[in-house]
């Protein structure tokens, strides 16, 4: 589980590159997790680098797509990983991109279209299209989808429509899927695992404490609550929250 929340985290890595396909050092990919920077960094706030180099160690980076490729449509950005102990390969998809100075429109955009009970065509289409291509290089049986925010929910999408084609979900902060779309199937519910965030102990929470985002809408699979003791969306929470409770364990 901390492994998943790292790399919801990880999702909002941007990278300038001409080619999906990265060919990165692993030095080169400590400086670009350390970096906050609009063109190599993680664009929303960069790893601690004890943290970085963890995740070096047991993660390797095998394709990115950012809003600069023409493949990506509606503000999509995602990355491929593959865990160097169990060969696992883990796409990664970032959600909404509001930095102040260089907001995502396309992101914007899709947002307003899931409050209105729809889907954001644009970013589906690039995710499926983006898989395609993975698929046809790695040639993997199954994919593991993390996604933080409206990259979970893309991720829901995705197995709700291609569920042959994942072995798990796991979602942190993000919404739930409008009745309209269709996502009862038992494979879902067994192999979706979903976090939220909260800020009150347990005895105390009420559907309006939670975080907006997360609770629109319903989730099928299993849900985890983390009480965060703060009301922020970012998802470097998670990750904090899951290491004190495995310092504890």
């Amino acid at each position: 589980m901390y492994h998943y929340s790292l790399l919801s985290h990880a999702a909002y890595l941007n990278l300038d590159l001409k080619d999906i396909f990265v060919k990165v050092s692993q030095k080169e990919f400590f400086r670009v997790l350390t970096n906050f920077s609009y063109k190599n960094g993680i664009a929303i706030g960069k790893f601690d680098p004890f943290i970085a180099f963890y995740f070096i160690k047991n993660f390797v980076l095998l394709a990115h797509i950012n809003e600069n490729f023409l493949e990506s449509k509606g503000g999509f950005r995602a990355s491929l990983f593959q865990d160097r102990n169990t060969q696992e390969f883990i796409l990664v998809i970032a959600g909404s991109d509001l930095r102040p100075i260089k907001f995502d429109l396309g992101d914007i955009w899709s947002d307003f279209l899931i409050l209105n009970h729809k889907i954001p065509k644009a970013q589906y289409l690039s995710l499926c299209s983006f898989y395609k291509k993975l698929k046809s290089k790695f040639q993997f049986k199954k994919i593991t989808l993390v996604g933080h925010s409206l990259g979970g929910y893309l991720a829901q999408i995705f197995m709700a429509r291609l569920g042959f084609a994942v072995d798990r979900i796991y979602t942190f902060q993000a919404p739930g899927l409008s009745k309209n779309i269709k996502n009862n199937s038992l494979h879902i519910k067994n192999n979706s695992y979903h976090f939220y965030t909260h800020h009150l102990p347990k005895e105390q929470i009420c559907w309006h404490h939670f975080n907006f985002v997360q609770a629109l809408y319903s989730k099928k699979g299993n849900e985890i609550i983390l009480n965060l003791g703060t009301r922020l969306h970012h998802p470097r929470l998670c990750p904090m929250m899951i290491y004190k409770v495995l310092k504890l364990l």
